[in-house]
């Protein structure tokens, strides 16, 4: 598989850090009631906060927010008698006056179209702009440029069974759409990133992957689209889907799709490989997370892949984190049906002493009584301090064993300068702390050993040192 190339300042950037990673997901919570149906969600990150946009379905479909922090907040944003809203999908602004755009499928003038709303930061809305009309399937699934921004961001969308792109200019107080282009005359499932937009397209009885990307032509001094080519031109390919990037770390763009029970990769349309799922059975409705940290991981091991298997009541959500070096885990065991997961990057938070956490969910259907709720867990994605690469990590701070049960021996060296041990558990949170720590040109023993108010999982070692932190991540059994 091609490896993607960092620019000089990213690299510049990555080599000061060193991201220390986990995996671990909270209990599965309901987060809607369990009297209807609720379907669509997007999360999107605003500031330290994480908004879920969704859709309740009963007499007409409706578009809810919440705040997944504190899981309250649940907000009417469009519902009206006659009138079905539906598929939100949110771009933040920044702005001091408005959150963001809303965008969303409506049939106000009878037929589906896609439309855009200001979304202010008392949570009214403005206006409802038509972008497209008559879309019949329109699927927004992102922008090519993930930055609000006055410059032509990409959408892709079918109309009538083929695909098409336009671009779409978005400000504080408009937005629109133009450049309307032809991809493919036989499509459906589009997605976009990067300069590649893929889509499903049916032949000869079964379903394959095609591409296109936009190039620039310096003769002309403009951009157009390629012409389509195969991904998978073997076909019975499901559940094509794009990989979320976090917001706050550089990614590259990865297309994820199922067939035969194995998930495949594909890097912007290219290389394909197989994406482990632990040999779990009937693999479907894949979900997928990446970023890059840290210089001595590759990309492509940084990922949350999420997936429903299994059949009937066993139906349940599983998750397989290659970065971690760990097997997949089931996010949900219960005896009810759990599909269609959706992974999404949520806020970030300070952890203390110069480190901050970013956070993972996962949102799912959960089937009850005749109707569909929404569930949710959370996880950890990233664990980040300014400090020196693990080869420095060796020479001033050691753990050991790792895993531990009852007692963590930590061995430090402080070559003279005065320090502080901290340890830290999973949301940050400082659980014993060592203080006035000189070692005189020797390694010092420190033992911690965890009480009852420390649960098994995962805890962080923090050395600092005079302004220089040095972490292990330790596991308690």
């Amino acid at each position: 598989m091609k490896k993607p190339v960092f620019t000089f300042a990213l690299v510049i950037m990555f080599s000061i850090l060193n991201a220390q990673e986990y995996c671990e997901w909270t209990e599965p919570v309901l987060i809607t009631d369990t009297n209807s149906v609720y379907a669509n969600p997007f999360v999107s990150v605003y500031y330290e906060t994480s908004w879920m946009f969704y859709e309740k379905e009963g007499d007409n479909t409706s578009i809810y927010k919440m705040d997944l922090n504190e899981i309250s907040n649940n907000i009417v944003l469009l519902s009206s008698s006659g009138v079905n809203y539906s598929s939100p999908f949110f771009r933040e602004f920044w702005d001091n006056s408005l959150s963001g755009w809303l965008f969303y499928l409506s049939d106000q003038e009878g037929e589906q179209n896609l439309y855009s709303s200001i979304l202010y930061e008392n949570d009214s809305l403005g206006e409802p702009i038509k972008l497209i009309e008559n879309p019949n399937n329109l699927e927004v699934i992102d922008f090519m440029i993930p930055t609000l921004d006055y410059s032509p961001n990409k959408l892709v969308f079918t109309l009538d069974s083929s695909v098409f792109s336009c671009n779409i200019y978005l400000s504080p107080d408009s937005v629109y759409t133009d450049n309307v282009v032809q991809l493919d005359t036989n499509g459906f499932n589009t997605e976009i990133g990067g300069s590649t937009a893929i889509w499903q397209c049916l032949e000869m009885d079964s379903l394959h992957i095609k591409k296109s990307d936009r190039v620039y032509n310096p003769d002309s001094g403009s951009y157009y689209w390629t012409i389509p080519t195969y991904v998978d031109s073997i076909g019975n390919s499901n559940y094509l889907t794009t990989s979320r990037l976090s917001e706050f770390w550089y990614g590259d763009t990865y297309f994820v799709w199922e067939k035969n029970d194995t998930v495949y990769g594909s890097y912007y349309g290219n290389d394909v490989f197989v994406i482990n799922t632990n040999s779990q059975p009937n693999v479907r409705e894949i979900s997928m997370v990446n970023w890059a940290m840290g210089v001595k991981t590759d990309i492509w091991d940084l990922y949350y892949l999420c997936f429903t298997i299994g059949l009937g009541d066993s139906s349940e959500i599983f998750s397989s984190q290659m970065f971690c070096n760990e097997d997949g885990v089931f996010i949900t065991n219960n005896n009810v049906p759990d599909d269609n997961p959706e992974v999404y990057f949520g806020e970030s938070s300070g952890a203390g002493s110069g480190g901050w956490l970013q956070y993972v969910y996962c949102i799912w259907q959960t089937h009850i009584n005749g109707n569909i709720a929404l569930s949710m867990s959370k996880s950890v994605a990233e664990f980040t301090w300014s400090i020196n690469e693990n080869t420095a990590v060796d020479n001033y701070l050691k753990v050991s064993p790792n895993p531990f049960r009852e007692l963590l021996k930590i061995n430090i060296n402080t070559y003279n300068e005065h320090a502080e041990l901290r340890i830290l558990n999973i949301h940050g949170q400082q659980v014993a702390i060592f203080e006035n720590i000189n070692s005189i040109n020797n390694w010092q023993s420190i033992n911690w050993q965890p009480n009852s108010q420390n649960p098994k999982g995962i805890y962080f070692v923090v050395l600092n040192l005079e302004g220089k932190k040095f972490a292990r991540k330790v596991v308690l059994q």
